[in-house]
């Protein structure tokens, strides 16, 4: 039987071709110039350590072409027999294709190539779900995106002020949620006797005040918290002293909490929950953010970081964040305005379970509950975007775009870049399977993209300005030039930064400061978000209006005071001032009476408070021991108006009169 050698790099799929057309066509399997194929060239195929394809040649021998022209047979059955040949081992090499797959299961793609170039694709194949990359633009039609965008209740809140606005997301079931726990916190403590000193249940517009404090600490930044208070004229703040003591203020920090720790489900027992110390406040403030705010068309996905530094079993280290250590969260925020949607704390994987499988695609999943069927267009960067998901979201009408590592699962590996020597900056290929736009880029490195949203390449009408970006060292002699870029590029820069800009907005002028408690941190991130969501909101209400689009600080200023309140006491009014001149000069008039009654001696009283105070500066006040005795002396200056002492050890009469800094 006169055969021919086919090429040796022929593919499964291209075999599988030859096979069906043989199949269908008697002649193309009699005709000796282009379908006979050798066992040899199979093996070739499929490795001999992989594939073993069974020989039947004893069974049904093949005739050669002397034995055919040799033979009594007709023509007619010449060519039924040897088509009953084909037949036969081609049912041969598909069970041997068959075991080959179920060998070569999960090691990637299978490449094909095109006969002649055109049409080139590749067919992937993941358990039912079979994807085929083509050459070929496949016309989407997308859900127009028509839903109402921005706050819900538009218009209703033109003249509210900064704290009506905050108040949207610490409603009244947040106030009363924080006041009720922190004093149950405080009780449980102090009666367990781990706390001492005089205490009082904070209120609503104490605790109000309190976090009107921490905002202004924002805005009025100093190393130490205590340091608001301090007297020294170049820290000097007297406005904190005037709204809540010292001592009041770290009594409240010590006992803030969001939780019931009578409630608490111990480590190991069904029903243990990580984020028990601050979920309570996260089911609170969660809903009232999404109720408040209608999403544009443009969303995207990312994570940020919580600083934190101590010791936790969720706390997260990503290089390549500013934050490198804390704890992490999933956002869904608006890519034109920065407002955070939906969030989402990973407290990691518990104790003996394996690491979870497919992790990104559940984040994405979960945060985009509820917007099937809108027609978003959803960004993610490569952590996230993965061909079986865009496929997912695709169906839901959410359309995505991403950049895609080029290891990802059922990746065309026909647009990979394996080798970049020769190729100019900006090139650029693609493939298309269905709705989804696989892209391979060229910049100062190989980029991929996937997109349900964007073409494959530039309509006639695009300028040449939408075709290119601008890139520094693309140019001649090194400086900035043009390099070409595929259509996707450019709204993913645009779209794809909501979350870090909103990130970005948070760290501008935060409350968030040191404390031991990882809790805390999450609520204080969480007061940020609000103030952040609450300031896009009056944005958009006061547009249109004559009310002009202020700063961030001006809101959080305003917004600190309306928190502050009637909390703020007058400042005292301080003593007359001593005639210092006439403590220090004249001296000779000055002569020492002796009176009836007794005074505190004015140097005497005035060295030992300080000397107290500068012994027991890090006490609090309910704790410090009491001012050791002060003398009482009865001479007196009526000059002065100041009870003084005169005695053989020391002579306070003299001191004062005579030293401007007699305390020293």
């Amino acid at each position: 039987m006169a055969t021919c050698r086919i090429r040796e790099n022929l593919s499964v799929e291209e075999v599988l071709e030859r096979l069906d057309a043989m199949d269908a066509d008697p002649s193309i399997a009699y005709d000796s110039s282009e379908s006979e194929i050798e066992d040899e060239e199979v093996v070739a195929v499929f490795p001999e350590n992989s594939v073993g394809i069974e020989d039947n040649s004893g069974d049904s021998p093949s005739l050669s072409d002397e034995e055919c022209e040799s033979s009594s047979e007709s023509e007619v059955d010449r060519r039924e027999y040897v088509r009953e040949q084909r037949q036969d081992r081609s049912r041969q090499l598909r069970e041997a294709i068959g075991r080959a797959r179920g060998r070569r299961r999960g090691q990637g793609a299978v490449r094909a190539r095109g006969r002649r170039g055109g049409n080139r694709g590749a067919r992937i194949q993941d358990g039912g779900q079979q994807y085929v990359w083509l050459e070929e633009n496949s016309r989407r039609n997308l859900k127009q995106f028509t839903s109402a965008v921005g706050p819900t209740r538009r218009g209703e809140r033109r003249q509210a002020s900064a704290l009506e606005y905050f108040e949207l997301f610490f409603d009244h079931h947040v106030w009363n949620l924080l006041l009720t726990m922190t004093n149950l916190n405080a009780q449980r403590k102090r009666a367990a006797g781990t706390d001492g000193g005089a205490w009082k249940d904070v209120t609503l517009e104490e605790l109000k005040a309190f976090f009107g404090l921490n905002i202004a600490m924002g805005i009025v930044k100093l190393p130490e918290a205590k340091m608001y208070w301090q007297q020294k004229w170049l820290t000097n703040v007297p406005a904190f002293g005037q709204v809540m003591p010292r001592n009041r203020f770290f009594q409240i920090l010590r006992y803030l909490h969001v939780s019931d720790d009578a409630a608490i489900v111990p480590v190991g027992q069904p029903g243990y929950d990580k984020l028990h110390k601050i979920k309570p406040l996260l089911e609170l403030l969660f809903p009232n953010f999404e109720k408040a705010y209608n999403l544009h068309k443009n969303i995207s996905i990312d994570e940020c970081m919580i600083p934190w530094r101590g010791r936790l079993s969720f706390r997260q280290f990503i290089a390549s964040k500013p934050i490198r250590f804390g704890i992490k969260v999933w956002v869904l925020a608006d890519s034109e305005s920065t407002y955070i949607y939906r969030q989402q704390l990973y407290i990691g994987r518990n104790p003996g379970e394996r690491a979870e499988v497919g992790l990104a695609t559940r984040v994405v999943k979960e945060l985009c509950t509820g917007l099937e069927g809108f027609g978003h267009h959803l960004y993610t960067d490569n952590f996230y975007t993965s061909v079986d998901l865009y496929q997912y979201l695709f169906e839901n009408s959410i359309y995505a775009c991403g950049t895609i590592k080029g290891s990802r699962k059922n990746f065309p590996n026909e647009i990979l870049f394996e080798g970049t020597r020769g190729l100019a900056r900006g090139t650029y290929q693609w493939r298309m399977c269905g709705p989804l736009l696989a892209v391979g880029w060229l910049d100062s490195k190989a980029v991929y993209f996937l997109s349900t949203i964007h073409p494959p390449e530039f309509p006639r009408r695009a300028n040449a300005e939408a075709r290119v970006v601008r890139r520094r060292g693309a140019g001649e002699g090194g400086e900035s030039g043009d390099v070409p870029c595929p259509p996707l590029l450019k709204d993913y820069n645009n779209c794809m930064g909501g979350v870090d800009q909103a990130d970005q907005m948070l760290r501008y002028y935060t409350c968030i400061r040191k404390t031991v408690k990882w809790y805390r941190r999450v609520l204080f991130h969480e007061v940020e978000v609000a103030i952040h969501n609450a300031f896009v909101i009056e944005c958009h209400e006061r547009e249109g209006t004559n009310r002009p689009r202020r700063v961030a600080l001006d809101f959080r200023y305003e917004l600190a005071e309306g928190l502050i309140g009637n909390s703020r006491t007058q400042p005292k009014t301080p003593n007359a001032p001593r005639n210092e001149e006439l403590r220090l000069q004249n001296v000779g008039a000055h002569m020492p009476e002796m009176l009836a009654t007794r005074g505190n001696c004015s140097v005497c009283s005035k060295k030992i408070r300080l000397s107290h105070k500068n012994d027991f500066k890090d006490v609090p006040k309910d704790r410090s021991p009491p001012v050791p005795y002060v003398p009482r002396p009865s001479i007196f200056c009526r000059v002065c108006n100041v009870f003084l002492c005169i005695q053989k050890d020391h002579n306070c009469w003299g001191d004062y009169h005579s030293k401007v800094e007699y305390w020293r």
